[in-house]
């Protein structure tokens, strides 16, 4: 047996893990990052021990920070009120990880939570989990179960404080929960809560009920990240409270039409669920969620990957189905972005962006009232001497600044 031996994969998992600091008297547990494929898909959630993090009113005080080889550390409050669920008999906590959070953690790969998995007697396996402060991982063996929990044999060396909530993984995937050391007649060994425990409450749905209470939708929401054709996408939607369309859609926002009507009109980029594509779909009109060529009414812009369940675009934050897909090229054709996120934004943040829209409204309305009526362009030579000509003021501002149009192109 070796002690702080690197994982073989290099995958970055191994970073997924997170120290939990519960309170000022420097209590400490070890957390990390995992997702239910199967269960919940797109979502993240953290997963540590119940004796660290006991209930809800524990996440107000906790702190866990994540610190990846050669990259910034970056913590994350919890908000349990999105998902909660503990069991004291298996002593394991797993939390809802916002997706604004989730986005700030983009290089950690969470553990697949392996709900069915356990190893094997003598099968190799590894426990993560912070020690002094600093992230170690450890080799171990399986010694096999005791109830719900499996025996690892490790060294002495694998620290008694702090490393409870680590994860256990074997063959790639998390299979326990590390709760603590037993010291036994033939030595020292760690037990771990079988994720596998869970199953029956899997089953019953009492898991994913708790874990994906719901939620009121979210009011306005953000769109970002794009660059390039199609970048009209990113902006600010609100939800529209036109009934008349039958389903919830967010319209996005034009800052100078809204701060005069108070209100998103259906008109203009919208964001909705296809009725037949199933995928989250930002267009020019509401319709199926299918381009012309796959038999649909068309008009994309964006489209995100078929996720059958959920009324919530915002709640998706991890895996292959928070990807965009943006129409790019002269054919239209839908290629996928990373870079694109879509993520809720909270009422006092809106406040916050109306104030500023108000103030570019009325440096805009001043700077149209100073701007002369009529210009004259001048010195653009052979084909580009189209642009030579006079031109226009238009009554309205255009990106908040005065613009002007050609006398013969002006109505």
């Amino acid at each position: 047996m070796q002690e702080n031996i690197v994982i073989p994969d290099s995958s970055e998992s191994c970073n997924a893990v997170c120290i939990i600091e519960i309170d000022a008297d420097g209590a400490v547990g070890t957390g990390f990052l995992g997702v239910f494929p199967a269960l919940l898909p797109a979502l993240l959630f953290l997963v540590t021990c119940h004796h660290v993090i006991p209930d809800e009113a524990a996440c107000a005080s906790a702190i866990c920070t994540f610190e990846a080889d050669a990259q910034p550390s970056a913590s994350i409050l919890l908000e349990p009120h999105l998902g909660f669920w503990t069991s004291k008999v298996l002593d394991v906590a797993v939390i809802r990880i916002a997706s604004f959070a989730a986005f700030t953690l983009p290089r950690l790969k969470p553990h697949v939570l392996d709900l069915d998995g356990e190893p094997a007697i003598g099968e190799a396996v590894w426990l993560s989990c912070f020690s002094r402060q600093k992230l170690a991982h450890f080799c171990g063996r399986s010694l096999g179960t005791n109830g719900k929990q499996l025996r690892v044999e490790v060294q002495d060396t694998l620290p008694e404080k702090g490393a409870s909530g680590g994860p256990v993984t074997a063959c790639g995937q998390a299979v326990a929960v590390h709760v603590g050391l037993f010291r036994q007649t033939s030595g020292v060994e760690a037990r771990a809560s079988l994720l596998s425990a869970l199953n029956d409450e899997a089953h019953s749905g009492t898991l994913s009920g708790a874990l994906r209470p719901k939620q009121p939708l979210p009011s306005q929401l953000t769109i970002h990240g794009r660059r390039g054709t199609n970048d009209i996408i990113n902006g600010v939607y609100q939800v529209c409270e036109d009934k008349e369309c039958g389903q919830n859609i967010w319209v996005r926002i034009s800052p100078d039409q809204y701060e005069a009507t108070m209100q998103a009109r259906p008109s203009g980029l919208i964001l909705y669920k296809g009725s037949r594509s199933q995928a989250w779909t930002v267009a020019t009109r509401l319709g199926d969620g299918l381009l012309r060529s796959e038999g649909g009414l068309g008009g994309i812009l964006a489209r995100r990957l078929k996720l059958e369940d959920g009324d919530d675009p915002t709640e998706v934050c991890v895996g292959d189905v928070a990807n965009w897909h943006v129409a790019s090229g002269a054919a239209g054709k839908l290629q996928p972005d990373p870079l694109v996120r879509l993520m809720p934004l909270a009422d006092a943040d809106f406040a916050k962006l109306r104030t500023s829209w108000r103030s570019l409204a009325a440096s805009a309305r001043t700077r149209l009232a100073n701007a002369v009526q009529e210009v004259e362009v001048t010195g653009f030579p052979g084909s580009m001497s189209l642009l030579n000509g006079k031109l226009c003021l238009l009554p309205e501002p255009w990106n908040w600044y005065p613009a002007w149009r050609p006398l013969y192109n002006y109505r």
